[in-house]
């Protein structure tokens, strides 16, 4: 056998390669062409795998620059409104708003570029090993890529992000009175008590405890804006979580689990490769295999059969409605075909194999990921009955428990090399690993956004509540207490973010997963979707939690240290 890279004229579409191939066959000796795969297929299978992966990587990243956009705006806004005393002395000098404004978006502009710059600079490097393995896996030249257009979105929406963010709290500020603008500074306007706090100051909790309550949200959009930085944050590790269970749950039904798959050429007889496989002590089952295309009225495209002879059964297909195949004529279907044929189980459909005419009936609906999902499996009489020369080219090799498949694969290879082609069984499991890792390595960034952007809030509150504090200390608050109040300020943030952001996680899982099964031409089973476990869920809550605590714990040390002498020296 040999394989030759050909190629026609023009092959825009697939009829017209199949009408090539055919005009090719007639031109050569009969048998002299066995098999052809169009770059057609190959180019929909690449795109077909690239997409199903994007759509999680696009579902982090919009995660991760949603969170990013919140810590930048929350950071400017602090910075802005921490600096109202500033603000009124430049109004005393005789600024206009305008050049208040103009002034302070400066201020904010000048780091932002920088970080910007320093940002790009070390993502471009990061990500070249990542692109080199890409290019070297593609048979494509390796070496330094950056496209030009990345580092201009990227810039500009941060500026954006950042002007916008600056603007607002430095107009408030700038069309003030000078009075005013120092005032706020110096001694800025809290809200009063909320409810919740008069709640918990009424069921007997420590005052801590409720004096934390308040601080939570006394900056209403700030802490909104870590709340939802959280949510972020723990929807990204619920979906995380969800995802990997959904891999795990595709390795327990994923088909072949353990088996060996023998491929032999046609200069190598077949009942010479039967004979030795049986032979071996570790065979429990073979199973022949032959797939053929079946040209179908009414289809898109071709379909593919898969034929079995043996014992099909053991093989370990995921049947999600109806029934496996029993008899000549009955199949099994993915949905993306049975959608394309406009057929149900129990349905009938007939085409021709190699111009002999078959008629299969769908007894059942499988999980079959290759060919898009627009590929059936029927037993090897229903072939027989079209090609009775019919030979199979593949055969699924079951082992007795206690096997090792690879050393098994590598045997039955070395008996033959240059005519067989023995591997485990793998059905694309092993391509999750590196998508669980990029998952992880996303996770890991987010989590640490959330983090800081809980540091962030909680030292802007901190700082801008230092007077308060320091009262609260003179007059006997414990540095114990003054923690506890900032921790459960970050806490009821954490809270908030962790009840909301679960329930998104485990919405956006679902609708991804659905999403990728559509892609794939096939109904995502349930068995990879119902993958939450209920006693996980709260902790999956609490981590919302843990995050606030996180980044509460250097400001919530920092105040508890204050010097009450060095706050309160000019009263």
């Amino acid at each position: 056998d040999f394989k030759m890279a050909y190629r026609f004229q023009s092959a825009p579409t697939a009829d017209q390669i199949g009408r090539d191939i055919t005009t090719l066959k007639m031109a050569l000796q009969p048998g002299a062409l066995t098999d052809t795969v169009s770059y057609l297929d190959v180019r929909d299978t690449f795109n077909r795998v690239t997409a199903a992966i994007l759509i999680f990587l696009l579902a982090f990243s919009v995660f991760a620059l949603g969170a990013v956009a919140l810590i930048i705006a929350n950071v400017v806004t602090g910075a802005v409104i921490g600096s109202y005393r500033e603000i009124g002395i430049m109004k005393a000098l005789g600024f206009t708003p305008l050049q208040v404004v103009q002034s302070f978006v400066a201020q904010m502009a000048g780091p932002a570029l920088a970080g910007c710059l320093v940002g790009i600079l070390i993502g471009g490097l990061l990500s070249q090993p990542l692109l080199n393995q890409s290019t070297d896996a593609l048979g494509l030249p390796s070496g330094f890529s950056f496209a030009p257009w990345i580092p201009i979105v990227a810039v500009s929406g941060v500026l954006v992000i950042v002007v916008i963010a600056a603007v607002t709290p430095a107009w408030r500020a700038a069309v003030l009175n000078p009075a005013s603008a120092i005032s706020l500074g110096t001694s800025p306007r809290i809200r009063g008590r909320s409810g919740l706090g008069r709640l918990l100051n009424r069921l007997g909790l420590a005052r801590p405890i409720s004096l934390g309550a308040d601080d939570a949200w006394v900056r209403p959009i700030r802490g909104g804006l870590t709340a939802i930085a959280i949510l972020l944050g723990v929807a990204t590790l619920t979906f995380a979580y969800g995802l990997h269970g959904s891999f795990n749950a595709y390795h327990d039904f994923a088909p072949l689990q353990g088996q060996v798959i023998v491929e032999r050429t046609a200069l190598y007889p077949e009942a010479g490769l039967i004979t030795t496989l049986k032979a071996q002590p570790e065979t429990d089952n073979v199973v022949r295999v032959d797939s053929r295309t079946m040209s179908v009225s009414g289809a898109s495209a071709p379909v593919q059969g898969t034929f079995y002879e043996g014992d099909s059964t053991r093989l370990g297909w995921l049947v999600l409605k109806g029934r496996w195949f029993s008899a000549p004529g009955e199949a099994v279907a993915a949905s993306a075909l049975l959608q394309d044929l406009h057929l149900n189980v129990g349905d009938s459909v007939s085409g021709l194999i190699d111009s002999q005419p078959v008629r299969i009936r769908i007894v059942g609906v499988t999980f079959d990921p290759d060919n898009s999902g627009r590929a059936f499996i029927a037993d090897w009489s229903t072939l027989a009955a079209a090609v009775p020369n019919a030979e199979a080219s593949t055969y699924y090799v079951a082992l007795r428990p206690g096997t090792d498949p690879a050393a098994f694969a590598r045997r039955i290879q070395a008996t033959q090399p240059d005519f067989l082609n023995a591997q485990v069984a793998d059905f694309g499991a092993s391509s999750f690993g590196i998508l669980e890792s990029v998952m992880l390595a996303l996770v890991l960034v987010l989590i640490l956004i959330a983090v800081v952007g809980v540091f962030n809030t909680v030292l802007l509150n901190t700082r801008e509540r230092i007077h308060d504090t320091a009262v609260l200390k003179a007059v006997g608050m414990t540095p114990g207490q003054i923690v506890a109040m900032v921790a459960v300020s970050a806490s009821l943030l954490g809270l908030v973010g962790g009840l909301l952001g679960v329930p998104l996680g485990i919405a956006l899982h679902r609708g991804l997963m659905g999403l990728m099964g559509n892609l794939i031409g096939n109904e995502m089973p349930s068995v990879a979707l119902n993958v939450f476990d209920p006693l996980v869920l709260p902790l999956l809550v609490l981590a919302g939690l843990v995050l606030a605590i996180l980044g509460a714990v250097l400001p919530a040390r920092w105040v508890a240290r204050l010097s009450v002498a060095e706050v309160l020296h000019a009263e």
